[in-house]
């Protein structure tokens, strides 16, 4: 995935929100997470820093910045939950939504399995 297609709405989103520009790290080189890390480390080093990714991300990304020896401070965002007043009965047959959040959480297991194999977490 091309982080800049991520990178730069989070970037205006954070400025819009009050971050200073001169305190946003926009890294564009990484093609994924374990990139990410690694390019950031030089960066940042071992000093804490605020991580902001999709709760469903966080678990792994967490894990790959801290076996670099990071410090991340998590800023879990996009979180996904359900609010609805429709009876038990009405929310038994699956819904196109849920297909969608099983698949992004099989990724996220199945990347973690990853990292663990290639000795990343």
């Amino acid at each position: 995935m091309n982080s800049v297609v991520e990178a730069v709405p989070m970037r205006k989103l954070a400025e819009l929100l009050g971050v200073p520009s001169n305190a946003i790290l926009m890294e564009t080189r990484s093609n994924d997470t374990a990139g990410e890390a690694k390019e950031i480390l030089s960066v940042a080093g071992h000093k804490p820093f605020i991580l902001v990714t999709s709760a469903f991300h966080m678990p792994r990304a967490m894990g790959l910045f801290r076996h670099l020896g990071m410090q991340p401070i998590p800023a879990p965002a996009n979180y996904v939950g359900r609010w609805t007043t429709q009876p038990f009965v009405m929310r038994i047959p699956p819904e196109a939504d849920a297909l969608v959040e099983s698949e992004i959480a099989g990724h996220e297991r199945l990347g973690m399995l990853w990292e663990h194999l290639r000795g990343q977490l």
